[in-house]
């Protein structure tokens, strides 16, 4: 962390300098402009980018695997093209970050997000199991894999799953109206009905 703030700072010739670039965008574009393969401030810029033109963001962060592969670089890559539903590519680049990290959770979450957005189910499954498996109180990964598992029939083990998730997140209300639907199809309305009522009050 040091060694990235000095790379940051040394851009600077004073301080005077550093405080007229308070704006991230400006600060972390005149890096760039000034340090050659400055990869660290290519990565920053892009995450003040992704929300407002992930288009430039997903162009830095190419620039920035290139320079410096990583398990995060390929992740942010990943969940930019996400962010504009080009989730065939983000899979492919959510797999880099894995084959750098394999223990890499939201790589593995989004990934799952991901195959399930493409029509994948037993994959996107797969990845939230993965992703239980190395953090148990990932709530929305227990909320996820409990509508799939819903969806797909097995109401048993979606049901488990929900109760979990509102375990660690007792405020969820897409958890608690989908646990609610989940147990009103079982054939047990007065537990639907609580759960409803659970919703109702947040």
């Amino acid at each position: 962390a040091i060694a990235i703030v000095g790379l940051l700072l040394s851009v600077f010739a004073t301080r005077q300098e550093l405080l007229s670039w308070r704006n991230g965008v400006t600060l972390f574009g005149r890096a760039i402009q000034v340090t050659k393969d400055n990869f660290v401030a290519m990565g920053s810029l892009a995450g003040h980018l992704v929300h407002d033109n992930p288009g430039a963001a997903i162009e830095l962060y190419e620039r920035a695997a290139l320079i410096h592969p990583d398990a995060n670089t390929y992740y942010n890559l990943a969940t930019a093209f996400a962010k504009t539903g080009q989730h065939k590519v983000a899979i492919n680049h959510f797999q880099q970050a894995l084959n750098f990290r394999p223990t890499h959770v939201p790589a593995h979450y989004n990934l799952a997000i991901s195959w399930a957005e493409t029509g994948h189910p037993e994959a996107a499954e797969l990845h939230y199991r993965q992703t239980l498996r190395l953090q148990p109180s990932h709530w929305q990964a227990h909320n996820n894999i409990a509508n799939l598992l819903s969806e797909t029939g097995r109401v048993t083990e979606s049901i488990q799953h929900y109760q979990e998730s509102l375990r660690f997140n007792p405020g969820n209300l897409e958890a608690l109206f989908n646990y609610g639907i989940t147990l009103a199809d079982a054939g047990k309305p007065v537990e639907a009905i609580a759960q409803f009522e659970a919703a109702l009050n947040i």
